[in-house]
């Protein structure tokens, strides 16, 4: 289950939707940004939501966005994507783990 697009990634990165020359390269970003946000869920004993919460979309598209611009150009900063990414991520944790109002 992919968390985010290529077409989500490309609005990230201010690609228009009709260039596809890194369609192949985004997508395998989206894979790895998937990964993470999996991983990161698994280590705080949380499953993989169906569907998709807007903050898990947003965290996909930035942590690919960040991939894709750190695997083309290491000059340019990249640490904006990263740090909205884990914004996003955390805020989806945070929210996941505190306890409902009303619960025992």
């Amino acid at each position: 289950m992919a968390y985010s697009s290529v077409a989500d990634v490309k609005v990230v990165l201010q690609i228009p939707a009709e260039i596809a020359d890194y369609d192949t390269e985004l997508e395998g970003c989206v894979e790895s940004a998937d990964a993470i946000i999996d991983s990161w869920l698994l280590q705080r004993g949380l499953s993989m939501p169906s569907p998709v919460p807007k903050n898990l979309e947003d965290a996909s598209k930035c942590f690919a966005a960040w991939l894709f611009r750190r695997r083309r150009n290491y000059q340019e900063s990249t640490s904006s994507f990263w740090t909205e990414a884990t914004r996003f991520f955390n805020a989806y944790v945070d929210a996941a783990e505190e306890p409902h109002v009303g619960s025992v």
